[in-house]
């Protein structure tokens, strides 16, 4: 047991905001540009307040039965459900979450288009970079996390700070 680290309260905070960001921030201020600011933020809203109400019930949940992870909290629905549905939220969750790795190769092979002009160097540069982190600990991980979000709040400023320059002037 001495030899698990533990992740504080921050650390997750932190690891499960840079994993709701994800690339499709990047698409943010293009998809709310044909909303309009009062749905987009809306929709924002309504989504993040749905997104909280069912972690705060899975972590309920988890903490009741003392179940860590999701596919073996699913293994205590009744019958055959318990057996046939947390194979199948863990084939969707390993194939989601490979998707999402590949999303964020193609984000920076594509950021890095006019610097480098072999793509498969990039592709493969990225992929082994971004290995490493797939297997730290969740208290190492809030570190890179950090990163993240403040890479985010950089480019939520960027894009606030051009679009009051194109409103004022």
């Amino acid at each position: 047991d001495d030899l698990i680290a533990m992740a504080t309260r921050l650390q997750l905070f932190i690891n499960m905001l840079a994993a709701s960001f994800g690339t499709g921030i990047l698409s943010m201020p293009w998809s709310t540009a044909g909303a309009s600011v009062i749905p987009a933020v809306s929709i924002i809203l309504a989504v993040a307040v749905l997104m909280t109400f069912t972690i705060s019930w899975l972590v309920d949940a988890a903490d009741r039965n003392q179940r860590h992870d999701l596919a073996s909290l699913l293994s205590l629905l009744p019958g055959r459900m318990g057996t046939f549905v947390p194979v199948v939220v863990n084939a969707s969750l390993w194939s989601t979450l490979w998707l999402v790795l590949v999303g964020y190769v193609i984000t920076i092979a594509d950021a890095l288009e006019s610097f480098a002009s072999n793509r498969a160097l990039v592709i493969a540069t990225a992929s082994a970079a971004i290995l490493p982190l797939c297997f730290l600990d969740l208290s190492k991980l809030a570190i890179t996390s950090s990163l993240s979000v403040l890479t985010t709040l950089n480019l939520v400023a960027v894009t606030l700070y051009s679009f009051l320059e194109k409103t004022i002037a």
